[in-house]
């Protein structure tokens, strides 16, 4: 998100609006520093995907072994004009 979508969703959306004027308002009562902030909502989305039950994200190296077993090698002398598409 780029500081125009984030400046449009906090005029669009009521729950960003509510959560960004939280955080203004912990920065202006000397609560927590931007860069405190900053560290919370990484640390936030951290403890949010370590819970989830499945990884988030993609590794190709995980799957490569696979390819270069299966896939692959099982096309690799069809020509081209045998593939159909759905």
């Amino acid at each position: 998100m780029d500081i125009n979508q984030a400046e449009e969703a906090y005029h669009s959306n009521p729950e960003f609006r509510v959560l960004v004027d939280t955080m203004i308002n912990a920065i202006e009562t000397l609560k927590y520093s931007p860069v405190e902030m900053r560290s919370a909502a990484t640390f936030a989305s951290i403890v949010f995907e370590r819970s989830r039950p499945y990884p988030s994200t993609f590794y190709p190296a995980q799957y490569l072994g696979k390819w270069e077993r299966g896939t692959k090698k099982q096309y690799q002398d069809r020509h081209p004009d045998d593939w159909k598409t759905p």
